[in-house]
């Protein structure tokens, strides 16, 4: 079968020829339904999906699930959806795929082609679908760690083909009831929060719910001094709203985590990730901070690059010529501009617009 499949694609090769162009196609690789419910040793089918996207030709994903929860069995083609297309293949394996120097994972990886001139899918639509068994309880994400669609078959021996520019994935959940207990459901499970110029964010909620059997009674706990809770216990389903204090937090990104937990749940604990980014506005060229830009931030500069000294608060605020980085070239161009009527920091063109 494998060799089938090469041999289909060298064939195909001949009547698209490799490239390495890329086409934009608007939408979205999706796992459909987006949260799956079911229970212990059930067998179940979700789908890998498109949306808007047109000309799918080829393509390849790598999923990655909770194997400990979930595991998969079978990937068909789903025929309604091809229909008209001469033929039309779909092979998965399980392997480990690794995603960068110090990131490996066992993956799901599903490859699929369409074969014939001229035959196309266009979404939205179901492209395969995917056959599970349930093996123990809790949430597995269903998440795409790798995927690439294209308008050509791709050739085996250079990898290459015309690459559709997809908008996002988006990933799917499944949710594995025990027989007997409640499971504990955050929605979403991060919370990201921004502060720029001293403004404190809008306030973010999120829910805690019991997709399976029995009542859930649960308590939230924190450590954070920068965020609070409205409330710390409760009865599933409930909203619980987030709000952030930034009084005493400089710049810089913050990361904490509310625990979720529960006598009646089989998953207890649970955790909801939350991150505050705080930004705060600046004078290009006022790398010292005292509201100016004189010869005194020019010094600091230098003293910063050469003898070890305290960077600019912002490390932005010293970067005043726009060539992405913190250098003596940056205090030549105060002293420029202090002394000789040079450019504004920050206005490479001069044209009193700042340009980074």
């Amino acid at each position: 079968m494998k060799l089938l499949t090469i041999l289909a694609f060298g064939l195909l090769c001949m009547a698209y020829p490799a490239s390495l162009a890329s086409q934009d196609s608007s939408g979205h690789v999706l796992i459909s339904p987006e949260v799956k419910t079911v229970a212990i040793d059930d067998t179940f089918s979700i789908f890998l999906a498109i949306d808007t996207v047109e000309l799918v030709k080829d393509f390849l994903v790598d999923i990655q699930v909770d194997t400990t929860i979930i595991r998969l069995d079978s990937c068909k083609r789903v025929s309604t959806f091809f229909t008209g297309p001469s033929g039309a293949f779909t092979y998965w394996k399980d392997t480990v795929q690794h995603f960068g120097e110090n990131d490996s994972a066992y993956v799901y990886e599903i490859q699929g082609s369409i074969f014939g001139p001229g035959n196309f899918v266009n979404g939205p639509g179901e492209l395969v679908r995917m056959k599970y068994t349930a093996l123990g309880y809790g949430i597995s994400p269903v998440s795409f760690r790798y995927y690439e669609f294209r308008d050509t078959l791709v050739d085996p021996e250079t990898h290459m083909g015309n690459i559709i520019e997809l908008d996002d994935a988006l990933d799917g959940q499944v949710i594995v009831c025990p027989t007997d207990q409640a499971i504990i459901y955050t929605s979403p499970g991060q919370i990201e929060f921004l502060s720029e110029d001293g403004q404190a964010p809008d306030p973010r909620t999120f829910s805690v719910a019991n997709p399976c059997l029995g009542d859930l009674q649960w308590e939230a706990s924190e450590s954070s001094d920068w965020f609070d809770l409205d409330t710390y216990s409760g009865t599933a389903p409930e909203d619980i709203t987030i709000t952030v204090d930034i009084s005493g937090i400089g710049s810089g990104f913050y990361s904490d985590s509310i625990e979720i937990s529960s006598a009646d749940a089989a998953n207890s604990p649970q955790y909801v990730g939350v991150t505050l980014e705080v930004t705060q506005a600046y004078l290009c060229g006022d790398a010292n901070g005292d509201g100016n830009v004189n010869v005194s931030d020019a010094v600091y500069i230098i003293n910063y690059v050469f003898v070890g000294g305290n960077p600019p608060e912002p490390l932005a605020s010293g970067e005043v010529n726009c060539d992405g980085s913190v250098n003596v070239s940056d205090a030549v161009w105060i002293i420029n501009y202090v002394f000789v009527g040079g450019k504004a920091p920050c206005d490479v063109d001069g044209d009193t617009e700042p340009d980074c």
